[in-house]
């Protein structure tokens, strides 16, 4: 009995870290490794009323990810994430996408766009037509 549980737990152990892996998107080919490009945009716009923040990796010319805006306390206008996705240009990095969940239900669905300049760290905020704009931190790295 011992040595089927040792048996069944190796093959355990193997097809949780395969699954891990293949998770993760972890991979040995070392093109894509290469080619791998994350970019973060955090910061404020809108006079500082509003924290804006969005994280995407892929190629530089096929980004993916999850963007946020979230109110400053005293700023009420609710919570959104955004499914984004995009492409780098130089240090100019652009996300658009849409709302998929919000405080505010009726905010699902909008249209939105980040771009984010990482030379001056200039963030310029679309929602829906309303142009934001504020500065922070704006990275390109490629790991």
């Amino acid at each position: 009995m011992i040595p089927f549980l040792l048996k069944a737990g190796k093959v355990c152990f193997i097809l949780v870290a395969t699954i891990s892996i293949v998770h993760l998107g972890l991979t040995a080919n070392p093109v894509l490794a290469s080619d791998m490009t994350v970019v973060t945009i955090s910061g404020r716009v809108a006079g500082g009323t509003l924290q804006v923040g969005a994280h995407a990796l892929g190629t530089a010319s096929s980004l993916t990810g999850l963007g946020f805006d979230s109110p400053i306390p005293g700023h009420p206008k609710g919570y959104c994430r955004i499914s984004l996705t995009g492409f780098l240009s130089g240090s100019v990095v652009t996300l658009s996408g849409a709302v998929i969940f919000s405080t505010v239900p009726s905010f699902v669905g909008t249209p939105v766009t980040f771009i984010g300049n990482a030379s001056t760290g200039a963030i310029t905020f679309n929602f829906g037509g309303t142009i934001l704009t504020g500065t922070g931190s704006v990275v390109i790295a490629s790991p």
